[in-house]
């Protein structure tokens, strides 16, 4: 149901509608990394999901507009929003076990390994200002996501499934190989 709304939204949005561009009301006292804007917080809302988690839904819309996919880009948002509602529901995580992920915005605090941000990412193979930032994380994935030939024939849950597993890679595949 949720991943209809969004499919829905992008499909207005990647249509020749320009992501609206969120209005910065954060507070000068939060703490934000040498390359990062500070969070955004009045994008519009979207429906089932609260403002924290709409601002993070638009800043991967807009990357992914940014990213050129062209024809392909519903595809590439339903792979990338599959992955961020499974892995954070659409939340940027900070994680106890990378203490400098705390000096970042951030919505919640985990502690899956060194996973952090919306996709959750590992720092041991991302930098950390790029793993957390909801934009920059959603670059991360999409390059990622390219290299997986099988990506703009996902049409149903489960080939959707199999390109998000091949993007993120399970605890077991990254022991062995970091996934760039």
């Amino acid at each position: 149901m949720k991943l209809s709304i969004i499919a829905a939204l992008l499909a207005l949005g990647l249509g020749g509608l320009a992501a609206p561009t969120p209005q910065d009301t954060t507070k000068s006292n939060e703490p934000t990394g040498p390359d990062l804007e500070p969070q955004a917080t009045n994008s519009p809302k979207i429906l089932g999901y609260d403002q924290r988690q709409s601002n993070n839904a638009w800043a991967i819309i807009k990357q992914i507009k940014a990213e050129k996919f062209c024809k392909d880009a519903l595809t590439a948002c339903k792979i990338a929003f599959a992955t961020a509602i499974t892995e954070s529901n659409i939340y940027i995580y900070a994680n106890k076990n990378v203490p400098k992920s705390k000096d970042y915005p951030h919505d919640k605090i985990g502690s899956d390994h060194d996973s952090v941000g919306v996709f959750q990412q590992r720092v041991n193979y991302y930098p950390l200002a790029e793993a957390i930032d909801p934009a920059k994380s959603a670059h991360l994935f999409c390059k990622k996501m390219k290299t997986v030939k099988t990506w703009k024939q996902a049409e149903t849950d489960n080939q959707i499934g199999v390109v998000c597993q091949e993007v993120q890679g399970s605890g077991e595949k990254m022991q062995r190989k970091p996934p760039c």
